[in-house]
């Protein structure tokens, strides 16, 4: 039998690596993440993966005694967040993945990071440093806040508490910032930056003595975006991602289509060094805005298709979405609020044509309905006894577009039901087909004008209109008070 003295082993080693470096490289997996898992029973487990306000499985690993391998030599972890999760959906931990994804973990179910063991992954080695780090405090806090808790204000033991709590917060913002200092760059480090609130510069208080809130919540608004790095690609696929992006502008952007709008173009172009991020914000907020239940906010969906795929900045989505997208706002943008509604020119049953721009009254409500549908069958009553009890008081006109073909049905419904307001048959139309006029897809649908046809409210019913209403005259006779004084 031949023998092979190491040396010469080695040289052989050397030369095939020299000779196909490529069959070398594809040996080497693009990631090989193992975990073991002391005290679950799972038989499989997954791999997932944060992506703004959702989280995709990546792979899958059969599990043996709390052992698993996450493998593959084709497949890459881009950098972000990734969770171990089980059989029920049941997230058991989370790990970071930066420039390395080949590295195990070793750990209980019971004390995830306390028990922690990381091999070839210092990042992960600090992050579950940190968590261990974070909970022993917590441990140290908690008697001193029951003591808080307890409620013997001016006590000594109050105040004892309370100066321990200020200790023990400092000395953990001091740790932070050292680590913050010492891993700079590192996922590790824009995490823990991205979770700290911003901080907010010594607001004077107001000459009362009182403090200026107003001041402390523009100041925070000022500096939001402080700790929390919109052109890292990496905090895309974390969770405080969406948190940031959804506080943001559910919380803090005044809620007006073109506040809202103003600042989707400000967080859109902070984002635009990062590829995947730039997309992910144009695709969510298009989403987030198409969907919105909250009057009014359809026209940061228009602007959002006009500035983002008509325009042709979206140039990787499919041509047919971005079609639809601008199609759809095509449709909606007349429509918003403050525009002048479309002029409908249609037949009532008397065949002859009424105009609702001819239609004199402060306030006209405009109102697709059919006698088949149930839900307006429970509308009309409502409708109608506010328009008996208001219609003098506001000025108010009810313009009824019966959306069916049938002029026998409409007459016999007003007829039974004593609907003694403008009744047209939305088919019978010298001004366009309704539905496409006044984007109507269902009934009952009521929009509110004013007296130049403005469009005030809409897809609203009549308990909210009464609402609108009151709030309209409310508002006009304090400005009419204004300019008498």
């Amino acid at each position: 039998m031949l023998k092979m003295s190491k040396t010469v082993i080695l040289s052989i080693v050397i030369l095939w690596l020299h000779l196909f470096p490529q069959l070398a490289s594809a040996q080497k997996p693009e990631y090989k993440i193992t975990i073991h898992l002391e005290g679950i029973n799972d038989t499989v487990c997954y791999l997932a993966f944060y992506m703004g306000d959702k989280i995709y499985v990546k792979d899958t690993a059969k599990v043996y005694k709390g052992a698993m391998v996450f493998y593959s030599d084709t497949s890459v972890l881009k950098p972000g967040m990734y969770i171990v999760a089980g059989q029920a959906s049941n997230k058991y931990m989370e790990f970071l993945v930066n420039k390395n994804s080949r590295f195990a973990l070793f750990t209980k179910k019971e004390d995830i990071a306390g028990a922690m063991k990381v091999k070839n992954s210092p990042e992960n080695q600090k992050f579950y440093a940190y968590i261990a780090y974070l909970q022993k405090q917590q441990e140290i806090l908690t008697p001193f806040r029951k003591i808080l808790e307890s409620g013997a204000a001016g006590s000594d033991s109050v105040a004892r508490a309370k100066e321990q709590i200020k200790i023990i917060n400092q000395q953990v913002e001091a740790h932070r910032k050292t680590l913050l200092n010492e891993n700079e760059r590192t996922l590790f480090a824009a995490i823990i930056k991205a979770t700290q609130p911003p901080e907010i510069p010594e607001i004077p208080p107001l000459p009362d003595g009182k403090p200026d809130s107003i001041g402390k919540w523009n100041a925070y608004r000022q500096h939001y975006w402080d700790n929390f790095d919109l052109a890292d690609e990496r905090l895309l696929r974390t969770p405080e991602f969406h948190k940031k992006i959804e506080h943001w502008f559910d919380h803090l952007v005044y809620p007006h289509p073109d506040s809202i709008a103003a600042a989707i173009d400000v967080v859109i172009e902070k984002a635009k060094p990062a590829e995947e991020t730039y997309k992910y914000l144009i695709w969510y907020l298009t989403l987030k805005y198409e969907r919105s239940t909250i009057m009014g906010y359809d026209a940061v969906f228009v602007h959002m298709a006009k500035t983002y795929y008509k325009s042709g900045t979206d140039t990787w989505s499919n041509p047919t979405v971005v079609k639809n997208i601008i199609e759809r706002a095509a449709i909606l943008e007349p429509l918003l609020i403050g525009k002048k509604a479309p002029e409908l020119l249609l037949w009532d049953t008397a065949m002859q044509i009424k105009s609702l721009y001819n239609t004199k009254a402060r306030y006209t409500i405009v109102y697709f309905w059919d006698s088949d549908c149930g839900h307006c069958k429970k509308e009309i009553p409502l409708l109608k006894a506010f328009y008996s009890k208001y219609k003098e008081q506001y000025n108010l006109e009810v313009f009824g577009v019966y959306a069916d073909t049938s002029f026998t049905a409409m007459k016999k419904y007003i007829r039974n039901n004593a609907l003694n307001w403008i009744n047209v048959n939305g088919y019978y139309s010298a001004s366009g087909d309704f539905h496409d006029l006044y984007d109507i897809y269902s009934t009952p649908v009521m929009y509110l004008l004013d007296e130049e046809k403005t469009i005030l409210a809409k897809r609203v019913l009549t308990h909210d209109i009464q609402m609108l209403l009151e709030r309209l005259e409310a508002k006009q006779a304090g400005e009419e008070n204004k300019e008498t004084l």
